[in-house]
């Protein structure tokens, strides 16, 4: 289809932002600000506990002032890994601690009960 010139009618004043009356877009807020990444169990136990003890670094060099758990305390753990593993203690039981911890299972946050006499426990930090 064709349009002779005049048959149509294109505006030539466009409004302006104010006229159109843009809202701004709203702002993203999560409810409750992640300061820790999921895939550094250093990172995680830090965050969940409070403690910074330095830079981030190899979590078998974590500071260790216990060899008692208790709730609240991180443990430091030997593992398959060089650098180590480092969880949150939730609770203690006679024989057992749960912890929860980040990235045993890569980038993910879990938990778990095991053994007080676990080999690969080196021993706690209590803050």
């Amino acid at each position: 289809m064709e349009f002779q010139i005049g048959e149509i009618d294109i505006p030539t004043v466009y409004p302006t932002l104010a006229e159109m009356k843009l809202k701004p877009k709203p702002k993203l807020r999560l409810a409750r600000p992640v300061d820790y990444n999921p895939c550094n169990c250093v990172s995680f136990a830090r965050w969940k506990t409070g403690v910074n003890t330095g830079s981030i670094g190899v979590a078998r060099n974590h500071p260790i002032n216990s060899q008692i758990p208790k709730a609240g305390a991180i443990v430091v753990m030997d593992s398959k890994y060089p650098s180590g593993h480092l969880a949150v203690v939730t609770e203690v039981a006679d024989e057992t601690i749960s912890v929860i911890e980040a990235n045993a299972t890569p980038c993910q946050v879990s938990s778990r009960t095991m053994s007080k006499s676990n080999k690969l426990i080196l021993g706690y930090y209590i803050p």
